[in-house]
C-alpha cells in the first residue's frame, strides 16, 4: 500500500473515531425470523425497521423470541445488561411490564411498539425507576370496526351467521379488534355473530374451527378474523367445503394470502420504522410533545399498494427515505400509508 493510501486510511479512520456515535437501538422482535402459522408480520416490521435504521444512522439489533415468552425474557434481560440507548419492545400479555416490575431499573430508555402497557402500569414503572420515554400502538378497535364494516358490505346480506375468529384473550391488539368488531356487530339485526372463538392467530386452528363451524351453520354469511394468517385458515376450510364463494372473509396484516381474501387491512408493520422516528425526534428535541401514540394507519389493501408490499416480502424499500418523516426533516411528511407509498414509488 502506498504512503498516501495509508495517510488516508489513517485521516478517515480518525474522524470516525472523533465523529458522534450511531444512536443504539435493540429490538426485541416477539415473532419468528423465519415463516411460521401466525404469517409473516414480525418479519414485515423488522424489515422496515432495518430499512429505517440506515436511514436514521441508528445501530440497530433485533432480537427474535420466536414466540416463546420465556426466552423473550431473558432476551429483554440480557438487552438490558448490554445497555443501549433505547430498547424497543412489545407489551404482548404484560409479559414484558411484568418482568420489568420484578427487574432492578435500568439507565436504558424504553419505547413500546404495538402493544403497550396500561396507564397505571407505565406509572408503575416509572416509580420503579425504569425510563418509558413513549409508545405507539395502531388504531385497532378503528380496523375491528372498518373490517367487519367493509365484510358486511360484500356480502351483501341482510341475513345470515357471521363467524368471528380472535388472536388470544389477553393480548391489547386482540381485544381493540374484537371491540371494534362488536361495536358494530351490536347494532345489525340480520346478521347474527354466532361463534367467537380464539384460534391463536394461526392458519391451521382457523382451518380446524371454520370447518366445522361451516357445517353447522349452513348460513354462514361472513368471518372476520382478526389476523390475515387465520383468514386464509377459514378461506382454506370454506374452499374444501365447495362454498367459499358464499362467504365474504377479511383479514388484518397483509400476508401473502391476501389475494385470497375478500378484503384485507394492513398498514401497522409500518410503526416500527415510526418508533425508530420518534427516537431521532427524542434525541433532536430533548423530549417528545406527546410520546404516547395511537396512529391511524390501518387502510384496506389494494393495487396502489402492490409494489410496495412486494418490496417488503423482498426487502427493497431503501427507495423510502425515512428521514423526511422526522421533524428535522426540511418539510415533514405525515406518517401514513399513503406518503410512505409515494416516497417509495418516487424513486422506484
Amino acid at each position: 500500500m502506498k504512503f498516501y493510501e495509508i495517510f488516508i486510511c489513517f485521516v478517515l479512520c480518525l474522524f470516525s473515531s472523533l465523529g458522534i456515535a450511531q444512536t443504539s437501538v435493540i429490538f426485541i422482535n416477539p415473532g419468528f425470523v423465519a415463516n411460521n402459522p401466525t404469517g409473516p408480520f414480525w418479519q414485515n416490521v423488522s424489515t422496515v425497521m432495518d430499512a429505517a435504521a440506515k436511514d436514521l444512522d441508528i445501530a440497530l439489533k433485533i432480537h427474535y423470541a420466536n414466540r416463546d415468552h420465556i426466552q423473550m425474557k431473558k432476551l429483554v434481560l440480557d438487552a438490558l445488561n448490554e445497555s443501549p440507548d433505547f430498547l424497543v419492545l412489545v407489551d404482548e400479555k404484560s409479559a414484558v411490564t411484568k418482568l420489568l416490575l420484578s427487574s432492578p431499573p435500568s439507565k436504558t430508555k424504553i419505547y413500546f411498539l404495538l402493544n403497550t402497557p396500561t396507564s397505571v402500569d407505565l406509572e408503575r414503572l416509572t416509580r420503579k425507576g425504569f425510563n418509558v420515554v413513549g409508545s405507539v400502538i395502531a388504531d385497532n378497535t378503528h380496523v375491528g370496526k372498518a373490517l367487519i364494516t367493509s365484510l358486511i358490505e360484500k356480502a351483501k346480506q341482510s341475513k345470515g351467521t357471521i363467524i368471528a375468529l380472535y388472536g388470544d384473550t389477553s393480548t391489547q391488539a386482540s381485544i381493540l379488534r374484537e371491540r371494534g368488531m362488536l361495536s358494530v356487530i351490536n347494532r345489525q339485526h340480520g346478521l347474527k355473530l354466532r361463534e367467537r372463538l380464539y384460534a391463536n392467530w394461526s392458519e391451521l386452528e382457523a382451518y380446524r374451527l371454520t370447518h366445522g363451524l361451516a357445517q353447522r351453520y349452513p348460513d354462514l354469511s361472513i368471518v372476520w378474523a382478526a389476523n390475515d394468517a387465520m383468514a386464509a385458515g377459514a378461506d382454506r376450510a370454506l374452499n374444501q367445503l365447495g362454498i367459499r364463494e358464499k362467504v365474504a372473509i377479511g383479514g388484518i396484516n397483509w400476508d401473502p394470502q391476501i389475494e385470497q381474501l375478500d378484503i384485507s387491512f394492513g398498514g401497522h408493520f409500518m410503526l416500527g420504522a415510526y418508533a425508530l422516528i420518534e427516537l431521532v425526534n427524542l434525541q433532536d428535541q430533548g423530549s417528545l410533545v406527546s410520546p404516547h401514540k395511537e396512529l391511524p394507519i390501518f387502510v384496506p389493501y389494494n393495487e396502489n399498494y402492490q409494489k410496495l408490499l412486494h418490496a417488503i416480502y423482498l426487502k427493497q424499500i431503501d427507495t423510502i427515505n425515512f428521514r423526511v418523516f422526522t421533524n428535522s426533516a426540511d418539510s415533514t411528511l405525515p406518517f401514513n400509508m399513503n406518503t410512505i407509498r409515494l416516497e417509495f414509488e418516487k424513486n422506484f
